[in-house]
């Protein structure tokens, strides 16, 4: 794929655009700006036909899913993001398996290994 995109949740769209031009400027490639915001009881497939829109909104929770990245890419984007004034996200990407779970599902997931993971160091 030589389009890739981000999928953001829980930014509000000042956060959402000042991430999307850190990552272009980043990696020197324009990048697709989506938007999950309202959407936590469709599954990541029907969030994704629905791009066109732009709602963005703020919420405790922040996450990032990328899309069409390569894994150099996207380790990449998670060291330029952080030490940035805006909120590191939880990353994670589009999979066969979590493309069918509803965003809600896929929120309380990423939430808990995060709370894992950050109990480990």
């Amino acid at each position: 794929m030589d389009r890739i995109g981000i999928l953001l949740y829980g930014y509000n769209m000042n956060d959402a655009k000042g991430l999307r031009s850190i990552i272009e400027k980043g990696l020197g490639r324009k990048i697709i700006l989506f938007s999950a915001s309202g959407m936590e009881d469709k599954n990541l497939q029907e969030v994704l036909d629905a791009a066109n829109v732009s709602s963005f909104e703020d919420c405790e929770t922040k996450i990032l899913i990328f899309l069409g990245f390569l894994d150099g890419d996207m380790q990449k984007t998670m060291q330029m993001i952080s030490g940035k004034d805006i909120t590191r996200p939880i990353f994670c990407t589009l999979t066969a398996e979590n493309i069918h779970w509803t965003l809600k599902v896929l929120i309380e997931h990423l939430c808990k290994e995060a709370l894992y993971w950050g109990k480990k160091k």
